[in-house]
């Protein structure tokens, strides 16, 4: 008599039923949430200070001493100012994609890994944009296609489409030229 008490007098299959659903509704719930989740960590993200994010600072620090090349600065600074600034060194722009990609591999989560891939990619389109130079291997073909799949996504953050869409036309541009 006490299992009735705990189910409701629901048969199992009633109770596997029920379950079905409320997996089904939180998995609606997920899915419809994820574009917003992913927006609100790659805004975190950007509008972070270096200085709060000790294993990006460092990385950076490491790789541009390597390249005899000094920060100054950069510490106050967010990483969204940093790709978005025409001023940003060439070599930092690298540092920033390649640890980002690293990023990528080691993500808790596919949203993590997301926002990992976004800021390799606007690493790669501020080093077009700003100094008209392709810091990866990825064919310009590719690198269109990335920029702009990334242009269209719901969850991009307004400055970080507009930069996809001038690298993009850049990309372009170039191949017109050729």
């Amino acid at each position: 008599m006490a299992r009735n008490k705990s189910t409701f007098g629901l048969r199992l299959e009633q109770l596997a039923n029920l379950m079905a659903v409320g997996l089904e509704q939180i998995e609606t719930d997920y899915e419809d949430n994820k574009d917003q989740t992913a927006a609100g960590l790659l805004r975190i993200c950007l509008e972070r200070c270096l200085s709060d994010d000790s294993a990006l600072l460092d990385y950076i620090q490491v790789d541009m001493e390597r390249l005899g090349r000094v920060i100054g600065s950069l510490p106050g600074k967010s990483l969204g100012e940093l790709l978005q600034n025409s001023d940003t060194d060439i070599g930092l722009l690298q540092s920033i994609k390649t640890y980002y990609k690293k990023l990528s591999y080691s993500a808790a989560s596919e949203t993590e890994s997301a926002i990992a891939i976004t800021i390799y990619y606007a690493a790669l389109a501020g080093s077009l944009v700003y100094h008209k130079k392709n810091i990866s291997q990825t064919s310009v073909d590719m690198l269109e296609q990335y920029f702009a799949l990334l242009a269209e996504k719901e969850w991009m953050v307004p400055e970080l489409k507009k930069l996809f869409t001038q690298a993009r036309t850049i990309r372009q541009d170039k191949r017109g030229d050729v």
